[in-house]
């Protein structure tokens, strides 16, 4: 999901080392074997474990946010914007987990708000300082929405580990497909190792999740849940796009270096904050189970 992993196309110095794609695939490997038995972990257990979690990740990437805005440097107002954040995400994900989604927005809007007065005072670019807010708060609180639903024919937990085979599958895919054939790049100006065969990857093995979900859940029509699928890989390999775009915008590589080798929690999510947007929204437009249609 970083910029460090995208799609990237061809060899180091036009070579023919296969390593790069070997050593890259065998740190994804890795992380995966850690990452994804603690993810479902949390997801299982649901409630406030699972809504704890989302807190730890959700603060530790408002961290990295501000930093990125405020300047590594700028200590104090890190330390402030990151409390407020952080205050401010537990109440809305807390309320959100007891049914109170209404006031959970209007937390958000709040918080939102003060990070904006905040930076005026501060003297800080306004609209970057609050951006952050539903960046990380709308996403998070549409996973736990996502987890908690349930219905007589599929549990919350299905439709969570549908979302994240999607996105993992557009990372891995898009990498593997990305690293081994090249060719022309996807998005040049904006995240430069992109390719479109990583693009189509990323967009095969995200429906090859869905056609799994599909068969497992035995209801609705599977080709369109394969459909579903293969746009939010497009959404997530968007947001993936996006967060290339606002690290470009701050000159830098990766938004830091908490998980080593990998950059940042924020640079492992950002494909993952979009499709939990997406689906969300349809979700609510939707009537019934995400995964039945």
């Amino acid at each position: 999901m970083s910029d460090k992993t995208d799609m990237s196309g061809g060899k180091d110095g036009g070579g023919s080392d296969p390593s790069p794609l070997h050593e890259g695939l065998i740190a994804r490997l890795t992380s995966a074997f850690v990452l994804i038995p603690v993810s479902i972990a949390f997801v299982v257990a649901g409630g406030w474990w699972f809504a704890l979690s989302l807190v730890l990740v959700t603060s530790l990437m408002a961290f990295e946010w501000n930093r990125l805005v405020l300047g590594p440097d700028n200590r104090s107002k890190i330390t402030l914007y990151f409390l407020v954040y952080t205050i401010f995400i537990v109440s809305a994900l807390g309320l959100g987990l007891e049914g109170h989604w209404d006031l959970a927005l209007w937390i958000t809007a709040l918080a939102g708000g003060l990070c904006f007065l905040i930076a005026l005072g501060h003297k800080v670019n306004p609209i970057w300082a609050m951006m952050g807010v539903p960046y990380l708060f709308l996403p998070m609180m549409s996973f736990v929405w996502l987890r908690e639903l349930e219905s007589p024919l599929v549990h919350g937990v299905t439709t969570i580990v549908w979302i994240l085979l999607v996105v993992w599958g557009s990372d891995t895919g898009g990498y593997i497909a990305g690293k081994s054939i090249g060719g022309p790049k996807l998005a040049p100006r904006i995240s430069p190792n992109k390719t479109w065969s990583g693009f189509l990857g990323g967009l095969g093995l995200a429906m090859l999740g869905g056609l799994v979900i599909g068969l497992y859940v035995g209801q609705g029509n599977i080709f369109i849940l394969i459909l579903v699928s293969a746009g939010l890989s497009i959404v997530s390999q968007v947001g993936d796009l996006v967060e290339s775009a606002i690290k470009r915008h701050f000159g830098v590589k990766d938004f830091s270096s908490l998980i080593p080798g990998h950059g940042g929690v924020f640079d492992r999510f950002d494909g993952l904050l979009f499709v939990l947007g997406a689906a969300g929204l349809l979700q609510l437009s939707h009537d019934g189970p995400l995964l039945i249609w």
